[in-house]
């Protein structure tokens, strides 16, 4: 409910609400660190059949690759920005999630994000702290109560050690 609350305060309207939202929906969606968001190519982007079907991580955290598997809905909102993003003109050399007016084709910075979720949370009327990390968690939390066990989330998240994972069983 609060994740629909924070996505119902983004205008999918605009460029920018697009890609906005298919930002959050990659962090919510896929467990991906803002780094690892804010690190992605077009061309990690795995497509079949019209639809992306898979984000193909590089470099996170320890230096691990992974590949996430993108949800329905996440295709759905990465395809709507990228359609917006190239009609803007940004071309695939730039990051996926990147500034589009002043600066544009730049990639977004992690304060930038951290603001708009903070902003979000708050108009959604949300009183704990929301974080983008804290998109991370949802994604953990909602595999274990959809039924993935402790190694799918581990293997998700791309935790070294299940120990770390542990801390989502909250």
């Amino acid at each position: 409910e609060e994740l629909a609350a924070l996505y119902a305060q983004i205008n999918e309207g605009t460029a920018t609400g697009k890609r906005d939202r298919a930002l959050l929906q990659a962090m919510a969606d896929g467990g991906l660190r803002i780094s690892e968001a804010l690190h992605l190519r077009p061309a990690d982007l795995r497509r079949e059949q019209g639809r992306i079907t898979a984000l193909a991580i590089h470099g996170g955290k320890g230096d691990k690759d992974r590949t996430v598997y993108a949800t329905p809905q996440l295709s759905d909102k990465l395809l709507r920005w990228l359609d917006a993003r190239a009609a803007l003109g940004v071309n695939s050399r730039h990051p996926v999630f990147c500034r589009i007016k002043a600066g544009a084709g730049q990639t977004l910075t992690s304060r930038t994000v951290q603001e708009l979720v903070t902003r979000l949370a708050k108009a959604a009327g949300i009183d704990q702290r929301v974080s983008p990390h804290t998109l991370r968690h949802t994604c953990a939390t909602r595999t274990l109560r959809a039924g993935g066990n402790l190694r799918i989330v581990q293997e998700l998240l791309g935790h070294a050690r299940l120990s770390t994972t542990e801390i989502y069983t909250h």
